[in-house]
């Protein structure tokens, strides 16, 4: 409204009722577009392009004001809100220089909240038994500056604290899905901007009750369509997170096959060397021969769980953990996982130990560097615990931290055993008693 004031005072600009509305239309959505898209990238020359779009807009309210005073009607004025909305959506793709989803979902944002308060503003008037057809004033006496402060300052402080809460902070990777969706959600938007209130406005005189109902059905889609975005949102961040995972889990058959491969290569050229040396110890002294087979007894190991899978699981983890000190024991009963895919076993025991010995060669006191894993059968489900002790919480990996770069695969580990568990219908939970850290993977057994 001020800058209404500014252009009819200062400028000297003839400004009649309709030209006002159109403005007042005009500056009210450019200023949810301003604060919904503060934080999107500017294209060059930024604000040249933005000033330039500005005055032509003006210009266009003008020619809208006048077709409206020649053909006053309701549908010419859905036509010209039409036209005021789509250039907004033009000013976005014009002056930004961020992805479609992206300026579809801010421009939704932007017209949703323009309807939300302005509707608020509506009933707020009518609240106080003022016609808000002829007047935005809260007084009996008319100023126009306190009346346009009032008004801004209405409009400009919910629109903020919208735009606080509802703008899209972080939508960097979105697929053709969060496209199509940001296109349906446009098409609601503009048809909700563009038919309801111009209607209910102009039929107004001749039911005030209708024209709340309408009002009040527009504001309640309009927040809708702040849910909507956030679950279109929601669903976006989900299936990147599936596709992440999807790949880690790739990685991880790729990685067992390479495991697999290597141990057979290990115990066959260990069987070797345990020949040779039968046949040359007679050359070697008593206390060669025992360190000779210390270091062998390691390999030596016969890990039986009952299932191939965990056993190069175990194996392969045993070794990781002989470098670190750790001390890693295990009950488990292999077989009634055996309905488990090899990729998803795999997958699913690499993560949750991995993240146990990384959070357990840490640890400062060597006596507490112990993991301990079981796999026992309860009724007709089988039961998966890992615990350690960890030093902190923060030096834990399984437990999520976005911000975290260096642990990006550490990041997904919880998630990716969450997810490995819903596809068999089960869960995992997480328990910290005191210095523990305890996962337990709960999966039904088929019958």
């Amino acid at each position: 409204m001020l800058i209404i004031y500014f252009l009819k005072i200062f400028l000297k600009i003839f400004i009649d009722f309709y030209s006002i509305i159109y403005l007042m239309q005009f500056f009210e959505i450019f200023a949810c577009i301003m604060f919904f898209s503060w934080r999107m990238r500017k294209k060059s020359f930024y604000l040249f392009r933005l000033i330039l779009l500005t005055f032509v807009c003006v210009y266009i309210c003008f020619i809208l004001a006048f077709l409206v005073k020649q053909i006053n009607n309701p549908w010419i004025k859905s036509l010209n809100t039409l036209l005021l909305d789509l250039y907004m959506l033009g000013l976005l793709f014009f002056c930004y220089k961020e992805r479609i989803s992206y300026i579809l979902l801010t421009w939704c944002m932007a017209l949703a909240s323009r309807e939300i308060v302005d509707i608020l503003f509506t009933f707020a008037l009518l609240a106080f038994g003022i016609n808000n057809r002829t007047s935005i004033s809260f007084f009996s006496t008319s100023n126009f500056i306190r009346d346009a402060i009032i008004y801004d300052f209405a409009h400009i402080a919910p629109q903020i604290a919208l735009a606080f809460f509802f703008r899209i902070r972080n939508l960097i990777n979105t697929d053709s899905k969060t496209i199509k969706d940001g296109v349906k959600l446009s098409v609601i938007t503009i048809l909700i901007c563009c038919l309801i209130k111009p209607f209910a406005t102009y039929y107004e005189t001749e039911s005030k009750n209708l024209f709340v109902i309408a009002y009040l059905f527009d504001l309640i889609l309009a927040s809708m369509i702040l849910a909507i975005k956030h679950t279109i949102l929601s669903e976006n961040k989900y299936r990147k997170e599936i596709r992440i995972i999807d790949l880690l889990l790739l990685e991880k058959r790729k990685q067992y096959e390479i495991n697999k491969s290597n141990i057979n290569y290990i115990n066959i050229k260990f069987h070797d060397i345990k020949h040779q040396l039968e046949e040359h110890q007679s050359i070697l002294c008593k206390q060669e021969l025992d360190n000779i087979r210390n270091s062998m007894s390691f390999y030596e190991r016969a890990i039986k769980t009952g299932n191939n899978v965990l056993d190069i699981i175990i194996y392969e983890k045993q070794i990781n953990c002989e470098k670190y000190g750790i001390i890693l024991s295990y009950m488990i009963n292999g077989k009634i996982l055996d309905f488990i895919s090899t990729t998803n076993l795999y997958a699913l025991f690499s993560n949750a130990l991995g993240n146990a010995v990384q959070a357990t060669s840490k640890l400062d006191i060597l006596e507490k560097r112990i993991i301990g894993i079981s796999v026992i059968k309860d009724g007709k489900n089988a039961i998966v615990v890992v615990y350690n002790y960890f030093q902190n919480i923060t030096n834990f990996p399984a437990i999520e931290r976005d911000n975290d770069i260096n642990s990006f695969e550490h990041g997904y580990g919880l998630k990716s055993i969450q997810y490995i568990c819903n596809i068999y219908h089960g869960n995992s939970e997480v328990e910290i008693k005191n210095d523990m850290f305890f996962l337990k993977i709960t999966i039904p057994i088929p019958i």
